[in-house]
């Protein structure tokens, strides 16, 4: 569903369709820290960043925004291959990592370090896993979940909702469908993603453990 709609579907189950007291912002916020708690389940965002530019001489560049892991890293176009520590130490010479064209890459604090340190200024494109963005409905319009889960999702922000008014007894229905129901919905739904799309395994006769009389 759309934001707007998501909005909606909350402020009406909570009995808030014009309350005041409940902004659009504040439940934005209430909306990214819950599907941030989904993708801690279902996996995080799979994400392409194209963003950041080399430049001569500086060897260390940031995350993008709201990445968390990255999976592969490419510098003009060409697959960098990820490297220890200890490779890196090796790669130095005289204690100092060189300059050229790179090649490799270590990780350190939400940092790439290439090796060598580029001379040259060139794209760098991260494969990588990030969270949820921020909720603004200006930079960032939608809820990046699986539409399928955002039913369930909405269980949860609405107990943050009847938490804040002091609504004892709704926010411990909806938390409790959140944790019995929701939660092991989200572990079903990560594990059967996993499956979707892969071939079954076949079997012939000889090889099959299941025979006409019986398992072997």
């Amino acid at each position: 569903m759309t934001l707007d709609q998501f909005v909606n579907l909350v402020r009406n189950q909570h009995n808030a369709a014009t309350d005041t007291n409940w902004s659009d912002a504040e439940i934005y916020s209430l909306i990214t820290s819950r599907a941030n708690e989904v993708l801690s389940i279902i996996g995080l965002i799979e994400a392409t960043d194209t963003s950041t530019t080399t430049v001569a001489g500086t060897q260390a560049y940031a995350f993008p925004s709201n990445f968390i892991t990255i999976k592969a890293l490419l510098y003009n176009g060409e697959l960098l291959t990820p490297i220890s520590f200890k490779d890196w130490e090796t790669d130095k010479a005289a204690g100092t990592t060189p300059t050229g064209k790179s090649n490799k890459f270590v990780v350190w604090n939400n940092q790439v370090l290439l090796v060598p340190t580029p001379d040259n200024a060139y794209t760098l494109t991260f494969y990588g896993e990030k969270e949820h963005p921020f909720i603004d409905n200006s930079t960032q319009i939608t809820i990046d979940i699986p539409s399928v889960l955002h039913g369930r999702l909405a269980n949860a922000v609405i107990a943050d909702m009847a938490a804040k008014d002091l609504k004892w007894d709704m926010m411990r229905i909806y938390e409790d469908k959140w944790l019995n129901q929701d939660m092991p919905a989200f572990f079903r739904y990560a594990f059967l993603h996993k499956r979707r799309g892969k071939f079954r395994t076949v079997t012939d006769a000889d090889t099959s453990v299941i025979t006409d009389n019986g398992v072997v």
